[in-house]
């Protein structure tokens, strides 16, 4: 075995000083050794059970992490401190704790089946003596009576410089927008659990590909705060400051992550938020923007901290209508494909007391220029039919109904005119063909609604009678050469007949 680097030997040292903690690190640089027992590639962490195997570490090499996931993992309990300077030795390196400020009768055994829980291994667990409490800055009235008290941190604790009077040490700065208390029974195991997961996230974290499936995982929906990473700090932490406190009321209900809107404009946009900073809501498929301008100064009124929780509130009580992402409406629309987009999505389509045949495409989608160049022909085929209108829309910059459940591009859906609901629609995506379309159409499309409702016939088609015309005469002149052929034959028989009978 060699020797630590240096990173995993800070995450040893973390490890021994807990508490019960069961387990060792030891480096391997034979070669062989490491490929007989990960396929992975080298730097990287394992931890091996006796009974159970051995599970590979996923994370950042940083060595707080690595500690706390070999401590949790090999069944540690978590931490025990006995002073502010231990709490703080701890609580400062991590990205998330959760302290008990515990009394005489806050047992051991309690403490360790909190901190076992298996969905709580990303949150460590710190348990300190109740007076340490009085080390933490906290809103005014906050963790008042005889305790023990819970306290979520999100983000590591901060070392104030203590005052004249103050003993050192004696304030761990935890900001009152990254720490909650809890205000139930410490009794109740159940409720303390899920008070703990679902603050497993913190009140606005940095969604990064890192963590994003953390969020896609949680039922809760998700607001975004896009913000500008070139903009001053300041600036950024003005519009971090008002929407974290916004947020904390809603926490339970809902999730805050902020982005930056420069690295994935993409997202940004497809969340329909343009000016930066923006704050936008994507709640069962639906995107919501805050319709007013974000603060950029920090001491901006707490008047627009109001105005976001009321706006999320009503976002969240579906109380406010989504915000449509939407081009502008096209000028030159009389082509045989109608252009659609988000705006005239409804009335163009969804609504239209006609047969529709929708292209829903991308141009990065696969297959999209073939797709256009079938719409295209099949509407130059129909376009004279009042009642079957060939339309597109492009859906990188049009917002479609999540409840259509279009899952890839391009796809062709079909509205008939008599049908159930505006969102019903026969999928299409199959037939690849003008022919093989042209049959699907006609076999579904009506001229109306009830007993009377009779099929479409299909247009003439111009195209195909146009290709028929140019036809004629190359098969009229082949038609002639065939018969003064057939008259050259008929001529040679007739003679050689003759010439038959005159022989003796």
């Amino acid at each position: 075995m060699g020797r630590l680097p240096e990173t995993l030997a800070a995450a040893s040292t973390l490890l021994k000083a807990r508490e019960g903690s069961t387990a060792a690190v030891a480096v391997s640089e034979d070669l062989e050794l490491n490929r007989a027992v990960s396929a992975s590639d080298t730097p990287v962490l394992r931890l091996h059970r006796a009974a159970a195997g051995a599970e590979e570490y996923d994370g950042p090499l940083i060595s707080a992490k690595m500690a706390v996931w070999l401590h949790r993992q090999a069944g540690g309990s978590g931490i025990w401190v006995a002073d502010a300077s231990q709490l703080y030795a701890q609580a400062s390196i991590l990205p998330r704790t959760a302290i008990l400020f515990h009394s005489e009768a806050t047992t051991a055994d309690y403490f360790a089946s909190i901190s076992s829980e298996v969905s709580l291994r990303e949150t460590e667990l710190i348990a300190a003596p109740l007076h340490l409490l009085r080390s933490i800055s906290l809103e005014e009235g906050a963790c008042t009576g005889p305790g023990p008290f819970l306290l979520v941190v999100h983000g590591p604790l901060t070392m104030e410089p203590p005052s004249k009077d103050a003993q050192p040490l004696a304030a761990l700065a935890a900001a009152s927008d990254r720490a909650e208390v809890y205000d139930g029974e410490l009794s109740d195991r159940e409720t303390v659990l899920a008070f703990l997961a679902e603050r497993r996230l913190p009140i606005l974290g940095h969604v990064s590909p890192a963590n994003f499936g953390a969020y896609r995982r949680d039922e809760r929906p998700l607001v975004w705060l896009l913000v500008n990473a070139s903009a001053s700090e300041a600036e950024t932490s003005a519009a971090m400051s008002r929407v974290r406190s916004a947020a904390r009321p809603l926490s339970q209900v809902a999730l805050f992550g902020w982005l930056d809107g420069d690295a994935h404009a993409s997202h940004a946009r497809a969340l329909g938020a343009h000016a930066l900073p923006a704050l936008a809501a994507d709640v069962k498929g639906e995107h919501f923007v805050f319709p007013r301008p974000l603060p950029r100064e920090a001491d901006s009124s707490a008047e627009v901290s109001d105005a976001i929780t009321s706006w999320m509130r009503a976002v969240l009580d579906g109380s406010v209508a989504p915000t449509l992402r939407s081009e502008e409406l096209p000028i030159d629309n009389f082509g045989p494909v109608t252009r659609v987009v988000g705006s005239s999505l409804s009335q163009l389509v969804l609504r239209a007391k006609l047969n529709v045949l929708l292209e829903v495409t991308a141009p990065w989608a696969t297959g999209a220029a073939e797709s256009e160049r079938l719409i295209q022909s099949f509407g130059a085929m129909w376009e004279s039919e009042r009642l079957l209108r060939v339309a597109t829309i492009d859906v990188s910059r049009n917002d479609l109904p999540r409840a259509l459940q279009v899952l890839k591009l391009p796809s062709l859906l079909f509205f008939k005119l008599e049908r159930g609901s505006e969102l019903e629609y026969i999928d299409f995506s199959a037939h690849r063909s003008r022919s093989a379309l042209d049959e699907a159409v006609r076999s579904h499309a009506t001229s109306g609604t009830g007993a009377g409702a009779a099929p479409l016939s299909r247009p003439s088609d111009t195209e195909e009678l146009t290709r028929l015309v140019a036809m004629l005469e190359p098969l009229g002149t082949q038609a002639r050469l065939l018969l003064d052929e057939n008259a050259r034959l008929r001529e040679g028989l007739a003679a050689s007949r003759a010439a038959h009978r005159a022989s003796p």
